[in-house]
Parts: C-alpha cells; sequence; structure tokens
C-alpha cells in the first residue's frame, strides 16, 4: 500500500491530493476504519521531502514565496491527503486543521500538543523528543495563536527526523522561497509559542 501510494504522489501537486483519493478503491475512500492503513503519518514527512528545492508556495496569489510558509504547506498536505484546508496564513491554516481537517477521511481528526506555550529561548530538544514524530505539523507564534500572527510573527512546517540530538523541519525558506530541509533552531527558536498536530491516535 505504501509504494501505491507514493506512486499517487508524484502527481502534480495541484491535482495530486484529489487523484490520490479517487484512485483509491470505494470501501477504502468512504471507511474511518482504514485511516491507519491508508495514510500513515510518514506519508506527510515523505511529502515533505519529496517536495524539497521547490517553489511550493505558489498558487496563492503571493507577490513572492518570502511569506509563503503557510502557502507552501497548503500545498506539500495535497500529496499528504490533507485537501479540505489550505490558506496563506497560518493562524487560519490551524483553525482549519482543528475543525476540517476530520472532514478527510484517510486522515483523521487533528489534535494539538502545546510544546512551548509563551516562553522564550532555544527550544528544548527533551521536550521534543518527548512530544514530537517525524510527520507533525509544526506552528509557531510571536503571540497566542488566538491572535492573528500576520507576516514573519508566524512560521509552520512538517517535523522530520531527529538528527545528531535536534529535529529536522521541511519548511518555506523566508529568504528565498524555496521549501527545505532546515535544523529546527535556525528558524523556530524566536517564537515563544510552539504546537504540533497530528491526527488523534496516531
Amino acid at each position: 500500500m505504501a509504494e501505491i501510494l507514493k506512486k499517487f504522489c508524484q502527481i502534480d501537486i495541484q491535482s495530486c491530493g484529489r487523484k490520490l483519493s479517487k484512485n483509491l478503491p470505494l470501501s477504502l475512500r468512504n471507511s474511518g476504519r482504514f485511516i491507519s492503513k491508508i495514510l500513515p503519518q510518514s506519508l506527510r514527512e515523505d511529502a515533505a521531502r519529496q517536495s524539497l528545492g521547490e517553489e511550493m508556495w505558489r498558487g496563492y496569489r503571493l507577490p513572492n514565496g518570502k511569506l509563503g510558509c503557510a502557502a507552501a504547506l497548503s500545498n506539500v498536505f495535497k500529496p499528504a491527503g490533507i485537501t479540505t484546508v489550505g490558506r496563506p496564513l497560518v493562524t487560519v491554516l490551524r483553525k482549519q486543521l482543528l475543525s476540517k481537517g476530520g472532514q478527510d477521511k484517510l486522515v483523521g481528526v487533528f489534535s494539538e500538543i502545546i510544546v512551548r506555550n509563551g516562553e522564550g529561548g532555544e527550544i528544548s530538544d527533551a521536550a521534543l523528543r518527548k512530544d514530537c514524530k517525524p510527520g507533525d505539523i509544526l506552528l509557531a507564534f510571536s503571540s497566542s495563536p488566538r491572535n492573528l500572527n500576520g507576516g514573519t510573527s508566524a512560521h509552520c512546517g512538517i517535523m522530520g527526523k531527529c538528527s545528531s540530538g535536534s529535529y529536522i523541519v521541511y519548511t518555506n525558506n523566508y529568504i528565498d522561497g524555496i521549501w527545505t530541509e532546515i535544523e529546527i533552531h535556525q528558524m523556530f527558536d524566536c517564537y515563544p509559542y510552539l504546537q504540533l498536530l497530528r491526527p488523534r491516535g496516531k
């Protein structure tokens, strides 16, 4: 099944999510019982890794990719089976994931894990090792997520594996608008509010 999904993930980014669902057997598309078998947690990490080097922010009427992290993440979601959400603002994307994520029956309802809630300084690698799984959606904010947090006041990405004690994140590079792989401290230590989102039960 993983190889079948990987083949579908090579389809054009704008239509991959729809084609993935259409090509699955009807019994699997309509049954939440198959969630863990069809769209594993690792599928989001796979989609993020396969998008490296691309301008994933395109398609959301942005002038450039410098503030394109949410738009880029929205496009990376599609081959990972998350097709009911998509916005160029991190705060709005968070609300969609928590409210609409469950509409993607092959993904499930998202839950939120608070990594830090207003604390400054360097992100705790120990806290990440305790709470994080590769494929988690990473959301970071300068102030409470209840606030708008527009522009550079928020950032987002998809968690990769822990390497040399620190986690890798796949994210939009706000310097050149390229989907890239970084070590989490390079871009996220400056955000005092940090959350992980993943489908419940994963």
